[in-house]
């Protein structure tokens, strides 16, 4: 069949797509049964249309394709006995991010966070939340990442099945488009999943029934100088007017969300309506409402569902989709006062075996911890989430400062602030460990003058009878060292490594447990 135009195209899609799908749908699973036939469908339609490769910036906003919605047909039939309570429903999710081959190209942390926040957010007042059923999955395939088209699409998701929860996928490229609801999963392209991005609300939004604002329009261009009932042959859903007393069964089929003709990304004014104006079959004109998700404005424009999508969403949830719901409690994570312990301000450490900690912070299951540069030049020699308050890192530059802190997070609560920095410096050690061996080690003083003796205070959990105090130049020459006895309780030693010339220093603290380090300064 020659297919030639994008009316004939949707035509074809439409009558194909008929045959197999039926009017109404009671349950979710009638749609599995029909997998492969609607796959070979959408591949057919997919492979009609033009403009699906992939681009550093996406050629499309949404790549959900437009086809008969048979939960709709169900949830409108039968409304009255789909009402839901205004509880809050948790959604559970199973959320991939995808880099390539090697490794790379991963969505950084902070981002994922900062997505999850925003979707959080933005499905607030539907009082749905979402979930983490399980950590972050990883996935280093350059194919899928680029994903640049639905083929990739369609392989990413079949070779990655989910039972129980959303499935989302995070890549680089998603077939052309910010993002699309298929096979029963989502995906998004990194470059539209920002802080202030609404992509991630839209596609769920899909992935929950709801059509775009302007369904029927997908693909076309309206131009306000045409008179819309010109383009009632290509658009293929009943256009909506201004005033239609049978809403519910034009457009995208809710009430409370105006006509749109819009199906290009488009930018609002002020009070978050189009700057175009349309005019609808009875003549009467009106502007484009920006402030839904489902509509193609820019995302500074959007930011509610309306209550009749709300109420449709979570019907969906509870009646078509209760495999998804997580029975688990909603815990705020408490970020008010966070603690880094170690290194503490203006500590130098080794570069080697360094192991950083931080007390828990309530409520939180995860971190994030950075540790860069100091000032901040854009280089992170870690940025990875963290499931324990320490860990312990090695190969970090030596002789430089660096400063390092966390975000706490958990499951389901994503918007959360950073600590403040700690500012350390390192130097450099092979084949040592630093960890925190006593629960007290202060050295004092740590500007010595004129031979000054030093004052060190040790609180320890065990004996320690071979320990080894000893001072020596960043260079590793040893100018100082002196045998003690620690003993479980409180110590309080004092050394006295005579005059020393001026310059930097590194007093040495090592036992069986491990090694500690403290700077000195002769003046």
């Amino acid at each position: 069949m020659n297919v030639s135009n994008k009316t004939e195209k949707r035509s074809f899609f439409k009558k194909q797509l008929a045959n197999f799908l039926p009017q109404t749908r009671p349950v979710s699973l009638l749609i599995n049964s029909l997998k492969m036939r609607l796959f070979f469908i959408l591949f057919t339609f997919l492979c009609l249309s033009t403009g699906l490769s992939g681009q550093s910036e996406p050629d499309s906003y949404c790549g959900t394709p437009d086809e008969p919605n048979s939960w709709l047909d169900y949830y409108f039939a039968h409304k009255d006995q789909l009402q839901t309570e205004n509880d809050q429903i948790v959604v559970g999710m199973r959320l991939s991010i995808l880099g390539n081959d090697n490794g790379t190209g991963y969505f950084r942390p902070v981002s994922i966070l900062d997505a999850l926040c925003r979707l959080n957010q933005d499905f607030e007042e539907a009082n749905i939340r979402f979930y983490l059923s399980e950590d972050f999955n990883y996935i280093p395939n350059t194919y899928w990442n680029t994903h640049e088209d639905f083929d990739a699409g369609a392989d990413l998701i079949q070779s990655n099945p989910v039972w129980g929860a959303v499935n989302a996928f995070i890549s680089t490229g998603a077939a052309g488009n910010c993002g699309y609801y298929w096979m029963n999963a989502v995906a998004l392209a990194k470059s539209c999943t920002g802080p202030a991005d609404h992509t991630f609300a839209h596609e769920m939004g899909h992935y929950f029934s709801l059509p775009h604002t302007f369904s029927g329009w997908e693909g076309i261009d309206y131009d306000p100088a045409v008179p819309t009932a010109n383009f009632q042959n290509d658009v293929f859903r009943p256009i909506e007017n201004v005033t239609d007393t049978d809403c519910n069964d034009k457009a995208d089929r809710f009430c409370d969300t105006p006509p749109d003709y819009l199906s290009y990304r488009w930018t609002c004014d002020q009070d978050n309506n189009s700057t175009v104006e349309q005019t609808d079959l009875n003549g009467e004109t009106f502007v484009s409402d920006g402030s839904l998700f489902m509509s193609y404005a820019l995302d500074n424009c959007a930011g509610r569902f309306s209550p009749e999508q709300i109420d449709a969403m979570r019907a969906n949830i509870m009646f078509d989709r209760p495999e998804i719901i997580v029975n688990a409690p909603v815990v705020p994570v408490d970020d008010s006062d966070m603690q880094l312990l170690y290194p503490a301000p203006d500590d130098l450490v080794p570069n080697n075996g360094l192991t950083l900690r931080w007390a828990a912070v309530p409520g939180a299951t995860q971190y994030i911890l950075e540790v860069t540069r100091y000032p901040f030049t854009g280089i992170k020699y870690f940025n990875q989430f963290v499931k324990d308050t320490f860990i312990t890192i090695n190969d970090l530059p030596a002789g430089k400062t660096l400063s390092y802190r966390i975000r706490p997070f958990n499951e389901s609560w994503f918007c959360t602030q950073w600590s403040e920095r700690t500012i350390f410096e390192t130097f450099l050690v092979s084949g040592t460990s630093d960890t925190e061996i006593f629960d007290r080690f202060e050295v004092f003083p740590t500007m010595p003058v004129d031979g000054q003796p030093l004052t060190i205070l040790l609180n320890s959990p065990f004996n320690f009878p071979q320990t080894s105090v000893t001072i020596s130049t960043p260079s590793g020459y040893e100018v100082f060292r002196q045998k003690v006895f620690v003993t479980a309780g409180e110590n309080q030693f004092q050394i006295a490594p005579g005059t020393l010339p001026s310059g930097l220093y590194l007093l040495n603290v090592s036992c069986e447990a491990g090694r500690l380090f403290r700077k000195i300064i002769v003046p």
